[in-house]
Order: C-alpha cells, then structure tokens, then sequence
C-alpha cells in the first residue's frame, strides 16, 4: 500500500435566509482548502488529500446531487489529471465533510451520526426542502431513518486527543437539522446504498476566522485524517477497528 486517499469538502457561506448568523465566509471551506495535499508519515502509508474543487453551495438541491457524485470519484471532479489509457475514477478510503459551527465558542465536534427527517428551513436560495430533497430523490427509501459511520470516533477523538492540548475537541450524536446534518446523511446513504462501509465523517469546526484559527483548524484534521488512516490499517491487519476486509479499505 503506497498511500491513503481522504476527500475533504468544505461549505461555501450560508447566506441570509439561513436560520444563523449571516456571515459572509464558512471556515469549514478555509480550513479545507488550507489542508496539505500530502501527509508524509514516517514507516506508514503517506495520506493523499483530495479537496472537493470548490465549496458545497448551502442548498438543499446542491448538497442532494453532490453526496452521490462525491464517492463516484471521477478524478475530474477533484482536479485530477487523467493520463491516457488509465482509469478516470480512483479509489477513496475515506472521506470527511466539514462545516461551520455557528457558535463562536464552539469546539471541534465530530459527528458519529445524521437523521434523515427534521429538515425545514430555507436554503442560501430562500427554498425549503423538496419531496425529491427529502427521499434523496427515492435512493433514501430503503435507508433508515438514522444512519452512524462506520468508523470508530471516540477511538478517534481519543489518539486526537493525545497529540493535541491546545484545541476542544468533543464527540457529538446531534449534527443539528440544516445543511451540514443533511450532507452528512445523504453521503453516509450514498455509501450504505451500495453496501460499502461508511467510512465517513462531519466535523462541525468554530466559526473563528483568524489566521491562527484556521491553522489551529488545519491541525486538528489532519490529525483527525491521520487517526481514521491508522484505524484502517489497523482493520487491514487484522485488528477489528472495522468490519470490512483489507481489500475494501485501503487503496494497494
């Protein structure tokens, strides 16, 4: 195995129809796209991080078709040269979806799981769900009304934990009812649909915007991208961190 692929998505801002403050940035979206292309690691497999080419406009439509072409993977959507004669898609072993908090003593929140239902509010275009929004455009039928990552985040947030002092960091089981819950959930549905693990995860980050913020913001994910790395090597090993086999996780 050469190395690990993470995709990393970011919110563009929310607008003034949103239910929360109306701000004109979403350091969801700075903090993602200030995050290395690589994490070089010494005796274990460097991460490739692959940021999404642009921030998720806040819309309810936008975040319904995006979940879906996020895990197809097509190299063009991320900016990625397709050499002749090789594959247009590539493999994601995880992926990480960020958005902002609108508390601005928030801390690091990393979300175990989203709903399907409670979503009513208006959009950055001032539209509230449609029926279409609402079912994932019928993919969602057979899905449950809650869906969790299959990853382990207080094993997470504990090796996160133990290599960071100056930032809170918690667990959540509410992501809320606007578009960052509803992403997570359509991409948690588009991964459980096709009977893949759910190997993704929301970070909700502070709505601090300074420089030293968004570097402190830069740190704690790319820690956070490091822990879920190690957590699949350890399920390729043998170690149950996860219930899927090596060959489904890791790219070789």
């Amino acid at each position: 195995m050469a190395e690990v692929n993470f995709v990393v998505t970011g919110f563009a801002p929310w607008g003034s129809h949103a239910p929360l403050p109306n701000l004109t940035i979403n350091t969801s979206w700075q903090i993602a796209n200030a995050l290395p292309r690589v994490i070089f690691r010494h005796g274990k497999p460097d991460i490739r991080i692959l940021t999404y080419q642009t921030p998720i406009k806040a819309s309810w439509e936008t975040a319904r078709k995006t979940a879906p072409v996020l895990w197809e993977a097509r190299k063009a959507d991320y900016g990625i040269f397709v050499e002749p004669n090789h594959s247009e898609t590539f493999h994601i072993d995880a992926m990480i979806h960020l958005g902002m908090d609108d508390d601005p003593e928030a801390p690091f929140s990393l979300e175990k799981m989203a709903y399907k239902g409670g979503f009513e509010d208006s959009d950055v275009d001032n539209k509230t769900p449609s029926e279409e929004d609402l079912t994932g455009g019928g993919a969602w039928n057979s899905c449950p009304n809650l869906l969790e990552t299959d990853l382990h985040v207080d094993g997470i947030l504990k090796q996160v934990l133990s290599t960071t002092h100056d930032a809170e960091i918690r667990t959540s089981t509410d992501p809320g009812r606007y578009l960052c819950a509803y992403l997570y959930y359509a991409s948690l549905a588009a991964v459980h649909v096709r009977g893949e693990m759910k190997r993704d995860l929301f970070v909700h980050v502070p709505p601090k915007s300074g420089s030293q913020d968004i570097g402190k913001g830069v740190s704690v994910i790319s820690k956070v991208i490091e822990a879920i790395a190690d957590q699949l090597l350890d399920s390729s090993r043998g170690t149950p961190s996860t219930s899927r086999p090596a060959s489904d996780l890791v790219s070789k």
